[in-house]
C-alpha cells in the first residue's frame, strides 16, 4: 500500500524536484514590496523550509506551517532568530500570533481536494491576517494538471534517489492522482531500497478561487502568469495569486480582475 504524500519522498524532494528556489523567493518579495523589518510572515505549508529560510533573510520574523513530520524534520534545520516552524494541518489553523503576509507555495493549493476544505483553508488564511494583511499563494493551473501532467508517466535517476511517477486523472472532478515509485539508497550500505507514495492534486480554475476569495471577504484579488507581472493565458502552467484582505490607498493594482 501506497504512504501518504511526502513520508518517504521529504528527504530527496528538494534535490528531485526541479525548483528554482532563489527565483520565487525573488518574486514573492517582488509582489510583496514592503519593507521586511518587523512584518510577521506565515509560510503555510512550508515543506522542507527553504522558501521560509530565504523570507527570514530579507528580514521577515517568519513562522512556517506544516503537517507533514518527514518534511519538518528538514525544515527544523533551518530554526534561527526570526525563523520558525509548527507541526499544524493548514485545514485547521490555529496560530497565536497574526501575521502581515501569509504565502503558500508550490501548490500547496491543489493538495485541497474539495471546495469545503478549500474554503477552510482560505478562510483560515484570512483570520490569520491583521487587518491590512496580504495572502499570496500559487497553484499549478488546470490545464497543467489535465494536459501536461494528465494521464502521463515520468521518471528520474538522479545520485541521491530515482523515481518512477505515474498520473491518472479525472476529468470529471478535475483530480489527479499520482503514484510514486522511488528507489533510495541506504546511507550504510549504499544499497537501494523500494517505497512508494500516492500524491492527489485538484485543478482549481480561477473563477472558482477568486469567488471563494471573494466569499470569504478579500476586497481584492489579483492574479499573474508565475513569475511574471502579466495576465496568465490559457497556455499558463503556474498561476500566482495577490489577495488583499482589505483594500488601502497605497496599494498599488498591477493587474485585477473584478470578482
Amino acid at each position: 500500500m501506497a504512504a501518504s504524500a511526502y513520508q518517504h519522498l521529504a528527504v530527496c524532494y528538494d534535490s528531485l524536484m526541479d525548483v528554482d528556489y532563489q527565483q520565487w523567493a525573488k518574486y514573492l518579495l517582488q509582489l510583496i514590496d514592503k519593507n521586511p523589518a518587523g512584518v510577521k510572515l506565515l509560510d503555510a505549508g512550508c515543506g522542507t523550509g527553504i522558501i521560509s529560510n530565504m523570507m527570514a533573510n530579507a528580514g521577515f520574523e517568519v513562522t512556517g506551517v506544516d503537517s507533514s513530520t518527514a518534511m519538518l524534520n528538514i525544515a527544523w534545520k533551518y530554526v534561527k532568530p526570526g525563523l520558525q516552524f509548527v507541526q499544524q494541518d493548514i485545514q485547521h489553523l490555529k496560530l497565536a500570533h497574526k501575521y502581515q503576509i501569509v504565502i503558500s507555495t508550490c501548490d500547496v493549493i491543489n493538495y485541497i481536494t474539495t471546495e469545503e476544505a478549500l474554503y477552510n483553508v482560505l478562510n483560515g488564511f484570512y483570520n490569520q491576517l491583521d487587518f491590512a494583511g496580504i495572502l499570496l499563494f500559487d497553484i499549478s493551473s488546470k490545464q497543467k494538471i489535465a494536459n501536461v501532467l494528465g494521464d502521463n508517466s515520468f521518471s528520474s535517476v538522479t545520485d541521491k534517489a530515482s523515481y518512477i511517477w505515474e498520473n491518472y486523472y479525472d476529468d470529471k472532478q478535475a483530480l489527479l492522482t499520482m503514484q510514486l515509485t522511488l528507489f533510495m539508497p541506504y546511507e550504510e550500505t549504499g544499497l537501494y531500497y523500494r517505497c512508494e507514495e500516492e500524491h492527489v492534486q485538484r485543478g482549481w480554475s480561477i473563477e472558482q478561487l477568486t469567488k471563494i476569495l471573494a466569499d470569504i471577504g478579500f476586497s481584492r484579488v489579483n492574479y499573474y502568469q508565475a513569475f511574471t507581472l502579466e495576465p496568465p493565458t490559457e497556455e499558463s502552467d503556474r498561476i500566482q495569486f495577490v489577495a488583499y484582505k482589505t483594500e488601502l490607498q497605497n496599494q498599488v493594482t498591477l493587474y485585477d480582475e473584478e470578482v
